[in-house]
């Protein structure tokens, strides 16, 4: 997992989190991490959705791919 540092905290901004973890029976760290989740929101996969696409994808497709050719896309722009 990931951390970040973060500096020079209003003194009521840190106030309020610790009352507001203190509340929630949470650490100030978990309250922080809570706040942050509900904030930039993780968009859920659509699995369903995928497979459709990559069966779209398949069925415009010729023939058999090569463990080669894989290899190849895969060098591709990174050269």
């Amino acid at each position: 997992m990931s951390s970040i540092t973060i500096k020079n905290i209003p003194p009521q901004v840190h106030e309020r989190l610790k009352k507001e973890a203190q509340t929630h029976h949470r650490s100030l760290q978990q309250e922080i991490i809570f706040r942050l989740e509900r904030s930039v929101p993780i968009p859920k996969l659509d699995a369903e959705k995928i497979i459709k696409e990559v069966r779209a994808l398949r069925s415009r497709m010729k023939g058999t791919i090569t463990a080669e050719e894989i290899d190849k896309w895969k060098r591709e722009g990174r050269e």
